[in-house]
């Protein structure tokens, strides 16, 4: 016999346990995108990738991206406005047009100053 968190015992031969065509299935679909997500996790840097806000024109990314040299050449990006208290490597301030505005990266930081 099996106890269960959920205080029901089970027995062996209990056939609710035994998983269908179906749930197989999903948990074959689930774990090649677990896969693919973590493909791209350790391919971009352990980072995803920039959001597009503007067609092939505008990106919204962290400093994960901004310091991804190889992300921002696939991407085609030249300028980087930093916002946020860290700057980034002389690396990328060498090969990027970089504004750096000195700010607290916090919810409670006023951006109107």
């Amino acid at each position: 016999m099996l106890t269960l968190y959920t205080q029901k015992t089970v027995t062996d031969d209990d056939h609710s346990l035994i998983m269908t065509d179906e749930e197989c299935e999903r948990i074959k679909i689930l774990e090649h995108e677990r896969s693919l997500a973590f493909d791209k996790y350790y391919r971009f840097g352990r980072t995803a990738e920039p959001s597009l806000v503007l067609d092939d024109f505008l990106f919204l990314g962290n400093l994960q991206h901004a310091s991804n040299r190889v992300l921002l050449e696939r991407f085609k990006i030249k300028h980087i406005l930093n916002v946020c208290d860290l700057g980034l490597e002389q690396n990328i301030m060498n090969n990027f047009n970089v504004i750096h505005i000195p700010m607290p990266d916090e919810p409670q930081t006023n951006i109107k100053k």
